[in-house]
């Protein structure tokens, strides 16, 4: 595989190149959502459903 490739797979199973339907399969996806930071898990979430 290339790096492009393998940029792209993550690109897209990480939820970020298009918007997720809700913050509930961001959790879902990402297998949970962690932070120690509250604001964190926010931010997280929040990136991926834009």
């Amino acid at each position: 595989m290339s790096w492009r490739q393998v940029t792209r797979w993550r690109t897209r199973r990480q939820l970020l190149g298009a918007p997720a339907p809700d913050v509930v399969a961001v959790a879902r996806r990402l297998c949970g959502v962690h932070a120690q930071v509250t604001s964190s898990s926010l931010l997280i979430a929040g990136v991926r459903t834009a």
